[in-house]
């Protein structure tokens, strides 16, 4: 077996965010955490690998603690349709914190690459339309 097949099969055990690319979903770097973002027409979906306690958009709003990765949904109005929104995503998650205009979603012991969080996500792509 020469090298590179060998490092091709290595690189085939990592995270794979195709799933969320093929939803639209796009990728960047902030405060050297990797987020995953898409704006639906009620809100924005950030997927995020951590977020620390001095992040400069969130440090005011986060009084609870993230382990590791979380889903903020950041809606853009409040409306009869956000609220039924905001209960069809608690119910998709072990614990949401709702501050201002955010939802904080995560599940217990979830991670960045858990196959949980992207059935979930899938689930919620439909209702977010």
């Amino acid at each position: 077996m020469s090298i590179f097949n060998f490092i091709k099969r290595f690189f085939d055990y990592g995270p794979s965010y195709q799933v969320y690319l093929k939803l639209g979903f796009k990728a960047r770097i902030y405060n050297g955490d990797f987020i995953l973002s898409k704006e639906y027409t009620e809100c924005l979906v950030h997927i995020h690998q951590g977020i620390e306690p001095h992040n400069k958009y969130f440090k005011n709003l986060i009084d609870f603690e993230i382990e590791d990765a979380c889903v903020v949904f950041e809606f853009k109005e409040t409306t009869a349709n956000t609220k039924k929104l905001i209960d069809q995503i608690r119910d998709s998650f072990d614990f949401s914190y709702e501050r201002e205009n955010f939802l904080f979603s995560m599940n217990k012991n979830m991670d960045f690459n858990d196959l949980k969080l992207e059935q979930t996500i899938m689930k919620l792509h439909g209702a977010l339309g």
